[in-house]
């Protein structure tokens, strides 16, 4: 939707501000500049997150033996369920998904985001609010103009007079502005959501299921430490490439690098 907004935005309506008299030549260049580089930004990330790939473990292939269906593990004092992947044939590490749309286990699962097409985990969780924090900041930036511009036409010239000046100019303003009205509430709400996750190490999938509401969770390091670690996380090469069958005693946890001991 934003995109929508920011297209019509910079094709039809930048070009009659350009020549607009109705904002100083300085505000014009310099807002036409900002917004572009924040939606370029926006545009950018939206396209790391749809083709990373967001920590897909490869599959095995199936055991010579039969293997239990979950095994307890003991992350910092905290007793984890792992349990078996009979599509992957591994044993899920903690936190890890087999997403149904995808079809593949994703190491720490956030979700399926249907609007880049793409799971949300380990790797790309980072682009991910980069994402919807640049998208949200260039819809308030859009509408903040909008408004700017259409209270300062109507108080100069009246609502009419300024209306039948440039009517298809003052119909991208409405509409652009409606449609950043919509994407701003909307993402306001994802983004202070994924704030809260954020600061209490979860996931999204985590809060739906309620995994840490009664017990202890063993991945917050407090509310600074999640937030730098969810934005500045260390680097995770790709893991889609063959390699041998994994015993659960080899898996390690694949967000804080705790130490894994098998119980």
């Amino acid at each position: 939707m934003d995109r929508i907004g920011g297209i019509l935005f910079l094709t039809i309506i930048c070009p009659k501000l350009y020549h607009s008299s109705v904002l100083g030549s300085g505000w014009k260049e310099g807002f036409i500049v900002v917004f572009l580089y924040i939606w370029l930004y926006s545009v950018v990330t939206h396209f790391i997150v749809a083709y990373t790939d967001p920590g897909i473990i490869p599959r095995q292939e199936p055991p010579p033996y039969k293997l239990p269906n979950q095994k307890k593990l003991n992350v910092q004092g905290e007793t984890i369920l792992i349990r078996w992947c009979p599509t992957c044939n591994i044993y899920r590490p903690p936190r890890a998904v087999h997403c149904g749309i995808c079809d593949n286990c994703v190491a720490r699962f956030d979700h399926h985001c249907p609007y880049v097409g793409n799971c949300i985990g380990q790797r790309n969780y980072r682009y991910f609010l980069l994402f919807i924090a640049s998208t949200l900041l260039s819809a308030l930036f859009l509408l903040s103009h909008n408004a700017y511009y259409l209270s300062l036409s109507i108080h100069r010239t009246g609502l009419s007079e300024a209306f039948f000046s440039d009517p298809l100019l003052y119909v991208f303003l409405w509409a652009t502005s409606l449609v950043a009205l919509i994407a701003s509430i909307l993402l306001g709400i994802l983004v202070g959501f994924t704030g809260f996750l954020v600061s209490c190490a979860r996931t999204t999938n985590e809060n739906i299921k309620q995994t840490f509401f009664n017990v202890g969770n063993p991945y917050s390091r407090g509310c600074l430490g999640n937030w730098v670690l969810s934005l500045c996380p260390p680097s995770y090469p790709p893991s889609l490439r063959p390699r041998e069958f994994q015993a659960v005693e080899d898996i390690e946890t694949e967000d804080e690098i705790l130490e894994v001991n098998s119980s």
